[in-house]
């Protein structure tokens, strides 16, 4: 989890608390405070939310994993010595 998610929930929970007060009070500026900081921390939760799944996502696809999705299952099977790839066709020697 980044920081960035927990500093926006952090905002979002004390803008919800703020913009109760002000509700309760009367108070204007308390409740459009209120609403201002838990819409910034909605913002900043989703940049962690962003920056989460950038750390995530994988830097290139994988060999294997391109080739198993051309192939059958029972390709897969078989042991490696025993075929030859070449261009995305395969035979057996």
């Amino acid at each position: 989890m980044d920081k960035d998610r927990i500093i926006g929930s952090a905002h979002q929970a004390k803008g919800a608390f703020k913009e109760k007060i002000g509700k309760v009070t009367g108070d204007a500026k308390t409740q459009a405070d209120g609403t201002a900081e838990k819409s910034a921390g909605k913002v900043r939760n989703a940049i962690g939310g962003v920056k989460n799944a950038v750390r995530r996502a994988p830097r290139r696809p994988r060999r294997g994993v391109l080739l198993a999705s051309a192939f059958n299952k029972n390709w897969l099977s078989q042991p490696a010595e025993r075929w030859r790839i070449d261009m995305d066709v395969s035979y057996q020697i």
